[in-house]
C-alpha cells in the first residue's frame, strides 16, 4: 500500500485499487463554501427581483437570469458535496477498469474495457483563464485523461500533478504498452 494524504493505493494478486478520500484542504474548502454562498445569494437576489418582470410576461428579458443563476448555484453545490464528502475508488481488474464515484448513499459507477482505452497520461490545466474557469463549473473533473471509443474521458478528481504523475506510473505497470502514452503521460 502506498500513500499520499488521501490517496491510497492497493496491489494484490491480479488487481489495482486506487481509493481517493475527500479533500481536506481548509483553504480550497473555505473557497468553495464562500463561492457557493455568493452564488445562492445572487440566485435568491435575482429570483427577488425579477419575478415582478416574469410576472408582468418578459420572459425573455428575465427567464435565462431566473433560470441560470439557480443552476450554477446548484452546480455549485454539487461541487461542495463531492469535494467536502465524495469518494472515488478505481479498480483494475481482469481486464476491465472501473470508476466508482460516491457521496454518501449516492453512487456513479462506470467499466471501460481496458482494450478500448488509449493514450493515458496525466492531465495538466490549461494554462488559459477562460479553460479554467470553464473547467471549474464540472462537478467532477480528472487529472488522468484517457481515450475511450474516441472520446476524452477524465478520473482521479481532487489530486495534484504529483499524484497524477504518481498514478500513471502504476498505471504503466498494469496496463498494456499500446494504452499509454509514451512521450506525453508523464
Amino acid at each position: 500500500m502506498a500513500t499520499a494524504d488521501r490517496v491510497r493505493i492497493y496491489q494484490d494478486e491480479g488487481q489495482l485499487t486506487i481509493e481517493i478520500g475527500p479533500d481536506r484542504d481548509r483553504g480550497r474548502l473555505f473557497q468553495e463554501v464562500l463561492v457557493e454562498f455568493i452564488w445562492a445569494a445572487l440566485a435568491i437576489e435575482i429570483w427577488r427581483t425579477l419575478l415582478p418582470a416574469l410576472k408582468g410576461g418578459h420572459w425573455l428579458l428575465a427567464g435565462p437570469y431566473v433560470v441560470a443563476f439557480p443552476v450554477l448555484a446548484a452546480i455549485g453545490l454539487l461541487r461542495l458535496m463531492w469535494s467536502t464528502f465524495g469518494r472515488e475508488e478505481i479498480i483494475l481488474r481482469g481486464g476491465l477498469l472501473s470508476v466508482s464515484r460516491r457521496v454518501g448513499l449516492i453512487a456513479a459507477s462506470r467499466v471501460y474495457p481496458v482494450e478500448q482505452l488509449r493514450d493515458l497520461h496525466a492531465v495538466l490545466l490549461d494554462g488559459r483563464l477562460i479553460m479554467r474557469m470553464w473547467r471549474s463549473y464540472r462537478v467532477v473533473d480528472g487529472h488522468i485523461g484517457f481515450v475511450y471509443r474516441g472520446r476524452m474521458r477524465y478520473i482521479a478528481d481532487r489530486i495534484d500533478k504529483y499524484e497524477a504523475k504518481m498514478l500513471v506510473k502504476h498505471f504503466r505497470d498494469w496496463l498494456p504498452k499500446e494504452n499509454w502514452t509514451p512521450v506525453l503521460g508523464l
